[in-house]
C-alpha cells in the first residue's frame, strides 16, 4: 500500500505550498505517484492551496493521480 494523504498532513502541505509562494515559486507540480488514499480534509486543503496559487497567477499541475481522485478534481474544475 502506498502513502495516504489525510488530515494529519494538511498543515504540512499548506506550509510547503505557502513556502513556495513566499519564494515566488508559483508554478508547482504535485506528484501523486503511489498515493493510495486522500481523505476529504486533504482534498479541501488541495483545493484551497490550488486556488491560493492561482490567485498569484500561478499554476499547479497534479500528476500521477489515481482515477477516482482525477475524476473528483475534474468535477471540481481543478
Amino acid at each position: 500500500a502506498g502513502p495516504r494523504l489525510a488530515h494529519t498532513e494538511c498543515d504540512i502541505v499548506k506550509e510547503a505550498i505557502n513556502q513556495h509562494i513566499r519564494a515566488g515559486e508559483i508554478r508547482l507540480v504535485l506528484d501523486f505517484a503511489d498515493v493510495d488514499f486522500v481523505d476529504s480534509t486533504m482534498i479541501g486543503t488541495l483545493v484551497a492551496s490550488i486556488r491560493r496559487v492561482n490567485s498569484f497567477q500561478g499554476k499547479v499541475a497534479i500528476c500521477n493521480l489515481a482515477a477516482p481522485l482525477e475524476r473528483l478534481l475534474a468535477i471540481l474544475k481543478l
